[in-house]
């Protein structure tokens, strides 16, 4: 009985060793950014809640750090982000983290679009009939809204400072290094949840360009300041059905696709960089959009997505 005894006591001791260690295999770890970052778009995402969504890759990292704190915001831009690290609650955690990760930069191009698209259909009454009504528009209406559309939200693209995103994302990177030397900081390029769907192929191709551009400055930022870059491009690349939430016209990622982040951003922070953790960009395009863009954007989406059976 004692060696029993003995034996269940020295398993628990073990079993407890390897939780405490498992727990605290990153140390401490500060998320930044956007609602890519806060979960948006998971099972059970309150807004403003960063703890609810418990499948975000913020959250399942967060779960092995020794500590954790998750500053991001849905909605938020590179400019905003950049003013938020003057928060003595922010800094404070970032001088003692191990750990930062960041994403961070697609409302950069999303707002200018959406307001784009908002401002087009309410100063033109038949776009404002075609959305406001719900139905399935005929292949002819599409045609027309492509017409219509187009050159508006190409103009709102060419709008896009992108000098000025990359400033932002240098100031952020800097101004992390300078609080803490020491931590590792990991970002992420963006991706496109358009690509490959022929009924959403306008907005593929009016984001094409300025997301090429977007992912280079992003990591250009990061090679200036020692920032590692996990490659969201190549990971979504091709698969947007099956990492997004696109098949019902939200365009963040869903569980599998959060679930593949941080397997990235885990093998990254714990030494063993995978294929898709890269020094040199990747030309293609790739959106990460987040709750203010992506509730006007989608309106439109779902429009050109709806075909007359």
């Amino acid at each position: 009985m004692k060696k029993t005894l003995c034996f269940v006591m020295a398993l628990a001791a073990s079993l407890m060793m390897c939780v405490s260690a498992f727990a605290a295999e990153y140390g401490s770890l500060v998320v930044l950014g956007d609602s890519i970052a806060t979960g948006y778009g998971l099972p059970g995402y309150v807004a403003g809640d960063n703890a609810s969504a418990k499948d975000s890759f913020g959250n399942k990292l967060g779960a092995q750090s020794k500590e954790y704190a998750n500053f991001a915001v849905d909605g938020r831009t590179t400019a905003e982000l950049l003013t938020a690290l003057d928060s003595a609650e922010i800094t404070a955690k970032i001088k003692n983290a191990d750990n930062v990760v960041v994403s961070i930069g697609g409302n950069d191009y999303l707002v200018p679009l959406a307001t784009a698209l908002m401002e087009a259909v309410y100063k033109d009454e038949e776009l404002m009939e075609l959305f406001a009504s719900g139905s399935e528009p005929a292949e002819a209406d599409v045609k027309r809204l492509t017409e219509k559309l187009e050159p508006v939200m190409q103009s709102a693209v060419n709008s896009v400072d992108l000098d000025k995103t990359y400033s932002n994302l240098n100031g952020i990177f800097a101004k992390i290094r300078q609080l803490n030397p020491d931590c590792e900081i990991v970002t992420l390029t963006v991706y496109n949840p358009f690509e490959g769907n022929t009924n959403m192929a306008f907005f593929d191709k009016t984001s094409e360009t300025v997301l090429a551009k977007l992912n280079t400055k992003i990591y250009a930022a990061a090679g200036i300041n020692n920032v590692k870059v996990v490659d969201a491009y190549t990971l979504f690349k091709g698969k947007p059905t099956e990492y997004t939430n696109i098949a019902t016209m939200d365009v963040h990622p869903n569980k599998s696709g959060h679930a593949l982040i941080y397997s990235k951003i885990s093998a990254l922070l714990s030494g063993a960089a995978g294929d898709n953790t890269q020094n040199n960009p990747n030309t293609g395009s790739y959106g990460i959009v987040v709750a203010v863009g992506a509730a006007l954007l989608c309106s439109g989406v779902a429009v050109f997505a709806r075909k007359k059976r």
